[in-house]
């Protein structure tokens, strides 16, 4: 009976910290228009002491297109930068919500 017990309670261990982890990961949801050309998006952790450490990319194709970057666990006092592989656009992120939106349209930036 404890054979069975003791792998049964470690698997019940494992899928609850599993869980919970998962629901702390920040990920950044863009969704992109008028999108000038094919190329790549990066979200940067970015440190004041140390150079920017590159946490995820997606490539974009197409002028339309709804992307998601992963960036690890959420910290709210971590500053995260999404920038265009190809452009000179960028933004700058506080890491205090699991989940950040951004609209973005490559004819209207100030929007």
């Amino acid at each position: 009976m404890k054979k069975i017990i003791m792998p049964l309670l470690a698997a019940l261990m494992f899928a609850f910290f599993s869980c919970k982890q998962t629901s702390n990961n920040l990920t950044v949801s863009i969704h992109v228009t008028n999108n000038p050309q094919t190329q790549y998006a990066y979200l940067d952790l970015v440190e004041l002491d140390a150079n920017p450490i590159t946490m995820d990319s997606i490539k974009i194709n197409g002028a339309d297109a709804n992307i998601h970057l992963k960036g690890g666990i959420m910290n709210p006092e971590a500053l995260y930068r999404v920038r265009f592989e190809k452009d000179q656009y960028f933004f700058i992120l506080i890491g205090d919500q699991s989940e950040l939106k951004i609209d973005f349209d490559w004819k209207n930036p100030g929007n």
